[in-house]
């Protein structure tokens, strides 16, 4: 049987670059577009929904029926994307899931095909992320991205929130070439040996401690032979809302 996934819905961010408030309140075939995501993530298959409020949370709440969502504020949502999901992986290891699922409020072609086509290709011990092909055909990774819930205490390790100041931007999303995976075939990036991973008290104290704008991208980044990345380019094209030129995304 598969695990069962818990789903981190990322909403906290304050949409500052395009200026109409949160994100997560962006009308979306007329109710706000957190509703949508939410109800994407678990006609998708995930078990139970923790979602990340930050910016204008009380207005959040008070606007969205997040139905059975188990909401949870960050408080210092101010500090980045890292933040966010520090807050939300330790309210989803609170529900004993299998795995967690990370996903973004911002990307309204999200869609139930795709979050499915991700948990299936969930492994033991590895991570799954949604790839999707640009322009020039090359496959990049994106979200939503599944985690084994027993490498999560890693993803916030000391090592790991090291490397976030570091340019990751350069690194992230990772673009591999065209033949590498297609939906029906997952493999691992890379056949390297994994280094040593930190005990997981350790992790469990740098839960406290650090903060990032990069999320999980330094793990990511730093551990490419843990992840399967799949072909969604089928079903979404994985785009974010970043300026009003993204609005149309929304019609």
């Amino acid at each position: 049987m598969r695990a069962t996934t818990t789903a981190v819905l990322l909403a906290g961010g304050a949409g500052v670059r395009l200026g109409r408030g949160p994100k997560a309140l962006l009308p979306f075939r007329g109710r706000p577009l957190i509703e949508h995501q939410v109800r994407v993530l678990l006609a998708g298959g995930c078990g139970t929904v923790v979602v990340v409020l930050g910016a204008g949370s009380a207005e959040v709440r008070t606007a969205a029926r997040l139905g059975n969502a188990d909401v949870v504020v960050n408080p210092r949502w101010d500090l980045g994307m890292g933040s966010s999901y520090r807050c939300g992986v330790e309210a989803a290891l609170g529900h004993d899931p299998g795995a967690v699922l990370v996903a973004l409020v911002d990307q309204p072609g999200l869609n139930p095909a795709v979050v499915a086509r991700v948990l299936a290709a969930g492994r033991p011990g590895r991570i799954a992320a949604a790839g999707y092909r640009g322009a020039d055909g090359r496959l990049e990774r994106g979200h939503p991205v599944w985690f084994d819930a027993s490498l999560i205490p890693e993803t916030l390790a000391p090592q790991t929130l090291a490397l976030q100041t570091l340019a990751l931007q350069t690194l992230i999303p990772e673009t591999l070439a065209p033949q590498t995976l297609v939906p029906e075939t997952v493999a691992p990036q890379a056949p390297e040996t994994p280094p040593d991973v930190a005990g997981a008290s350790a992790a469990g104290a740098a839960r406290k401690n650090a903060d990032s704008d990069s999320g999980a991208r330094a793990f990511l980044a730093a551990h490419p032979y843990l992840v399967d990345v799949v072909d969604c380019s089928d079903l979404a094209d994985g785009r974010d809302i970043d300026t009003e030129a993204d609005l149309i995304l929304l019609d």
